[in-house]
């Protein structure tokens, strides 16, 4: 059976600042997909990896593509943040890091560990 990982994209300028969110994200979460692309790039991969959450700096490509929840970094240069969680809009006047990531689990919570066997699969229970 394969699973596929929940999608966080990320279009925001400038580049270097969506690869380096990415990179964070992938590096905290390793359940998910952390990925950068270009902002032209959002309708073709909002299409084809239907990502849970975005991060852009577009409001106009956000608002076409229909993404279910949404940050907007920074929109026009202006000091404030723009976040839609599954149909709730809140604005920030700015969003460091740890408020990015404390977003991304939010969206997609952190999966549950499989419960541990009650013993070692390499060895037999002992029976006195």
């Amino acid at each position: 059976m394969t699973t596929t990982n929940a999608t966080v994209l990320f279009t925001n300028e400038p580049r270097a600042y969506r690869e380096t969110l990415a990179l964070a994200v992938a590096a905290t979460h390793p359940h998910l997909d952390a990925l950068a692309f270009e902002p032209a790039d959002l309708e073709r991969e909002m299409a084809t990896r239907h990502p849970v959450l975005v991060v852009s700096s577009e409001p106009g490509a956000l608002a076409s593509v229909g993404a279910p929840s949404w940050v907007l970094l920074y929109r026009d240069g202006a000091r404030m943040v723009v976040v839609r969680i599954d149909g709730e809009e809140s604005v920030r006047s700015d969003l460091d890091l740890d408020g990015l990531l404390a977003l991304v689990d939010q969206v997609v919570p952190a999966p549950v560990p499989p419960p541990s066997p009650p013993f070692s699969l390499g060895k037999s229970p002992s029976f006195v």
